[in-house]
């Protein structure tokens, strides 16, 4: 007999937070009637994100149900019916193996991509300073090599019908370029979204409230010295503080004193600057406004935030920069991929603070456009929220 899904679990291996609530889109689900719960597995997924990890916007969910071992995870599982449907926000690899194998044995629908927020793949340099830099990060991973990184390469490489693991039930994709992971098959079906970010856009596009009343630029921050994700996958931080902030800062007093204009700080959402000395100076330091911000800004400066979404959607001017520690990082590429896609040059503070900002300031709308198609949505795509589109599919979605 064929059941129609009610109930929506969303699994998560990082800290559950406000933001997530929000960005999960929990109150919009279950207006449409779903119940929504939210399987923490953090405790024995992510152990050290669980013990080292503070959120400083904490919410009071009543599904929220944190599971502090396999086994209790793997019990609640089996418990599950095929009304449900599981988004599942955890990787996969073989650590979590054990819980693709439960939900498919159980055989309940899930969707393991449903966070579109895409940057472009960076692609292998070939000058001389770009081959030291790759070879110095692929020094550090065979450094960090272990039988886990082994144990993964096996898990994507093996078909998951000899694992015992079903496919996605659902793709939700952004742009063109979406992403599918070793749980996409032939049979998953691909819903065309877009990314979560526009989700944002279509309620600010229409506004007409300034988020401030001065000329400025505003810098996407990424956190990048003290981001949390260091911590659930086990990497070094990109920068050191000190040296970091430094070259920031002479960059931003060059451009403030020079260009007349004020540089204003969109705090990463994750980010707890009062933790901290304030080490962007007497500058603003704004949280939980970086689209407002971007909307009203005179140009962006950035790494690779995939806030650059933002600067896409409302055609605002992007300046690129990186330091020599930023570059030899994991994350230096990802900065280049994205300035050559909306073909601009990436400044190394490094080396020096001055810009052609006449040239900076060009905005190239084809290639805007294109980046959009490829990136974030595509022109013929629903205009509505992420998660509606999304509960439309579950409605009509028989198991």
């Amino acid at each position: 007999m064929r059941s129609s899904i009610s109930k929506i679990v969303f699994i998560i291996w990082t800290p559950f937070n406000r933001r997530d609530y929000d960005r999960f889109g929990i109150d919009l689900l279950r207006k449409n009637g779903f119940d929504v719960e939210v399987f923490d597995f953090t405790p024995f997924l992510n152990p050290d994100g669980f013990s080292k990890c503070t959120v400083s916007d904490t919410i009071d969910f009543s599904n929220h149900c944190i599971f502090h071992s396999k086994r209790e995870a793997l019990k609640a599982i089996n418990q599950l019916t095929t009304r449900y449907f599981i988004m599942s926000h955890i990787p996969w690899h073989y650590n979590t193996y054990p819980i693709y194998r439960a939900i498919s044995r159980k055989d309940i629908p899930y969707s393991a991509n449903w966070t579109p927020n895409m940057l472009p793949l960076p692609s292998l340099d070939k000058s001389a300073a770009d081959v030291l830099c790759n070879l110095k990060r692929v020094t550090d991973r065979l450094r960090n090599l272990k039988l886990s990184n082994l144990l993964n390469f096996f898990c994507n490489q093996m078909p998951l019908k000899f694992l015992g693991v079903r496919s996605e039930a659902l793709f939700c994709a952004g742009g063109i370029k979406s992403i599918r992971n070793n749980l996409t098959t032939d049979t998953t079906k691909v819903l065309w979204i877009h990314a979560l970010d526009y989700d944002l856009f279509l309620n600010e596009r229409m506004s007409n409230a300034k988020s401030m009343n001065s000329k400025y630029a505003v810098f996407l921050d990424e956190c990048a010295p003290f981001h949390p994700d260091y911590v659930h996958l086990k990497r070094t931080p990109y920068v050191t503080p000190d040296v970091y902030f430094n070259l920031l800062n002479n960059f931003f007093d060059h451009l403030e004193k020079k260009h007349n204009i004020e540089v204003i700080v969109a705090a990463h959402p994750r980010s707890q600057y009062e933790k901290y000395a304030p080490y962007f100076g007497d500058r603003q330091v704004i949280k939980g406004q970086t689209i407002k911000l971007v909307r009203d800004a005179f140009f962006v400066i950035l790494h690779a935030s995939t806030a650059i979404n933002y600067s896409v959607l409302f055609e605002k001017p992007a300046v690129f920069i990186t330091t020599n520690e930023f570059k030899t990082s994991f994350g230096g590429p990802w900065i280049d991929a994205i300035a050559s896609e909306l073909d601009k040059k990436v400044h190394n503070l490094d080396e020096t603070i001055e810009i052609d900002m006449n040239s900076e300031l060009l905005v190239d709308r084809e290639l805007y456009k294109t980046y959009k198609n490829n990136y974030i949505k595509m022109d013929d795509t629903p205009e509505l929220p992420f998660w509606q589109v999304v509960a439309d599919e579950l409605k009509t979605m028989e198991i």
